[in-house]
């Protein structure tokens, strides 16, 4: 497995990293995984997606049907999704550009802290109302 799910101190935030070489299935397996832990535990959950350390193998093709797929995916249909990349290039794009088209609310970081911090402004303004 090229990949870990956690969560940030018993929040609604599940964090996904990501490491090594990555192809389709591993994606599909790490959604499988995050859609079941929503399920089973009834979470609004956010995301944050950690892929400074990983290298994606898929085809134009892969991208497309996965960037489909995120924004396809119910149990994601309210969720902020941060994107944690290295500052250099980002090997997602096209992945991103496919899912953030089709709803899917997705935006990149570069710092963890940033990231974080922006997924937390979801949880601060619907506990203001």
């Amino acid at each position: 497995m090229s990949y870990r799910i956690g969560r940030v101190d018993n929040s609604k935030i599940l964090i996904v990293t990501y490491e090594g070489s990555l192809d389709l299935q591993t994606r599909l397996d790490a959604l499988e995984e995050i859609k079941k832990i929503i399920r089973d535990e009834n979470l609004d959950a956010d995301l944050l997606i950690d892929v400074r350390n990983s290298t994606s193998l898929l085809s134009t093709m892969e991208e497309y049907e996965f960037g489909k797929t995120l924004a396809g995916t119910k149990e994601l249909k309210n969720s902020l999704v941060a994107l944690l990349r290295l500052g250099k290039g980002n090997q997602n794009q096209f992945i991103n550009n496919v899912a953030v088209n089709r709803g899917y609310m997705l935006r990149e970081f570069t710092s963890e802290d940033a990231a974080m911090d922006w997924l937390r402004e979801k949880v601060v303004q619907f506990s203001k109302k």
